[in-house]
């Protein structure tokens, strides 16, 4: 696959996951503190079986982008995004296993629902997930930014480099468009004093 397509594919999946998490953070499990806990259960149940297409699929397809960054990426990538991007992920996904992941499913079997202690601690500590999720996505954008300029340059580059040369009538030669001396981009003076030093020589 191109290197450069894989970093714009893992751009876009990033920034969605970005909504989704800030989904979770500002709306969902706030709004779950005003349930009563039968109907609490029954919610997180409805949203338990939505989680994998959503939100457990798309953020390990993010996990596995990239650790495939690491070997494929574009030319000109700044270690320290391959670094950080990879280490947001890695961070992400054990805090969630060993942290959010536990407390969700001690969650699910607590009878006080929203009164939980568990939900409180979600609450209180998501915010770390979240900007897990937002620092990687942003790394990943400054990332691109970067690879695009740098295309952006030397596109601009390789135009100066085939750019056809023009006739001087004054000095009689091909001028290159790109020399600081072609006829529209030489003051006036510099191209008479070239001239008055060819005629001394002549």
């Amino acid at each position: 696959m191109n290197c450069r397509l894989l970093l714009l594919l893992n751009l876009a999946l990033a920034f969605y996951n970005v909504g989704t998490i800030w989904a979770h953070e500002v709306d969902i499990f706030r709004s779950w503190k005003l349930l009563d806990a039968p109907t609490f259960h029954r919610v997180q149940a409805a949203h338990w079986h939505k989680l994998p297409y959503w939100v457990l699929l798309p953020a390990a397809l993010a996990l596995f982008g990239s650790i495939a960054l690491l070997w494929c990426h574009p030319f000109g990538s700044p270690a320290w995004a391959i670094s950080c991007a990879f280490a947001c992920q890695l961070a992400l996904h054990i805090l969630t296993v060993v942290v959010w992941g536990r407390w969700q499913a001690k969650l699910s079997q607590d009878p006080r629902g929203s009164a939980s202690p568990y939900l409180a601690r979600i609450l209180s500590t998501h915010w770390v997930r979240t900007a897990l999720v937002s620092g990687y996505a942003l790394v990943l954008l400054i990332w691109t930014m970067r690879i695009l300029g740098m295309t952006g340059k030397q596109e601009a580059s390789a135009d100066e480099l085939f750019a056809p040369a023009v006739w001087d009538e004054s000095s009689n030669q091909f001028l290159d468009q790109c020399s600081p001396c072609r006829p529209h981009g030489c003051p006036k003076e510099l191209l008479s004093e070239s001239n008055e030093e060819k005629r001394r020589h002549e």
